[in-house]
C-alpha cells in the first residue's frame, strides 16, 4: 500500500503503540517501552482486539490478546523495518512492517503477518481478522493524510 506522507511521518505513526487502538479495529495496544524510545528490540507490545463489558473497577472482555516481542528494528535513510515474533497462547508466529520511501512525500508500506493457531480457531476468525485488516488500513491511511 503507498501512502501519500514522508516515511519519517509514517514510521512515527505506525510504531507509536498506544496510539495504534485509533485505527487498529476494536484494538487497545500497551508496550513495555515507549515508541520514543530509539532502540526497540526486546520490547513487548500486547494487543486486545474486541469488546470490553462493565465499569472501570469490574471489566468483562470478550476478544483476543495478543502478545509481541520486537526482534528487529531498523532504521535507514530511506527504509524502515519492525519485526515481531508473536508468542502468546493463541497466537504464535511472525510479524513484519517495511517502510519505503518511493518520494520525499510518498511511502510504501508493506505489512506481512503469518500467524499459527489452532485449526478451528483460524476457521472461526478468519473472516472477522481479514474484515479488521481491511478497515484499520483504511483508517491508517485516513490518519496519515490528516
Amino acid at each position: 500500500m503507498n501512502l501519500t506522507a514522508p516515511i519519517d511521518l509514517v514510521w512515527r505513526k505506525l510504531t507509536d503503540w498506544p496510539s495504534q487502538g485509533e485505527w487498529m479495529l476494536l484494538t487497545q495496544v500497551q508496550a513495555s517501552k515507549p515508541s520514543s524510545e530509539p532502540q526497540q528490540i526486546g520490547n513487548i507490545i500486547t494487543a486486545f482486539t474486541g469488546f470490553n463489558f462493565g465499569n472501570p473497577r469490574k471489566k468483562f472482555r470478550i476478544g483476543l490478546l495478543d502478545e509481541m516481542k520486537i526482534t528487529n528494528w531498523q532504521i535507514g535513510a530511506n527504509q524502515r523495518v519492525c519485526e515481531v515474533d508473536h508468542f502468546g497462547k493463541w497466537l504464535k508466529g511472525f510479524g513484519r512492517f517495511e517502510l519505503n520511501q518511493i518520494t520525499s512525500n510518498t511511502t510504501q508500506m508493506i505489512w506481512y503477518e503469518r500467524i499459527d493457531s489452532p485449526f478451528l480457531f483460524s476457521l472461526l476468525t478468519k473472516p472477522f481478522t481479514q474484515i479488521a485488516v481491511v478497515v484499520s488500513l483504511r483508517r491508517f491511511r485516513r490518519k496519515i493524510s490528516n
